[in-house]
């Protein structure tokens, strides 16, 4: 059975992608929740301007990726964090805090895009790299203070 993937399918494909798989998994996955559509002949001509919409929105993300990149780069973020008098912090910045700090700054950051080893547990500063995909990342600075 001929599909076309209409949202993106982890180790399967991308959107637009027109894939040969077995019936069942066809029909009763990949259709049955919305990630797929049969590929009949009307849809194959929709998948053109569909990819023609998708390459232009794209390079739309691309731009403001790198715009955002731009200015996070230059940006230095405070987070305030309970600490002892000694300097031992309780509890830790991870990525959800980075990305709601970040979003109440006016950037539009997903947690996804924060990357961590790990959360962070001491005052200081601290270099944060931010993934944007398509090869696009910056490293920020984020300063984390005793409240």
């Amino acid at each position: 059975m001929k599909v076309i993937l209409i949202k993106q399918v982890p180790k399967v494909g991308n959107i637009g992608d027109v894939l040969n798989v077995k019936d069942g998994y066809g029909k009763n996955f990949l259709i049955a929740r919305g990630l797929a559509v049969a590929a009949t002949s009307s849809n194959m001509k929709n998948l053109e301007k569909t990819k023609e919409e998708l390459a232009k929105h794209e390079e739309e993300n691309i731009k403001k990726y790198r715009e955002t990149a731009a200015k996070l780069k230059e940006y230095q973020l405070h987070l305030k964090i309970k600490a002892s008098k000694e300097g031992g912090v309780f509890g830790s910045v991870g990525a959800n805090k980075i990305s709601e700090s970040l979003a109440s700054a006016g950037f539009d950051i997903d947690k996804s895009q924060v990357s961590l080893e790990h959360p962070i547990k001491s005052l200081g500063e601290h270099k944060i790299l931010i993934k944007f995909g398509h090869g696009i990342e910056t490293q920020m600075k984020l300063i984390v203070e005793a409240e």
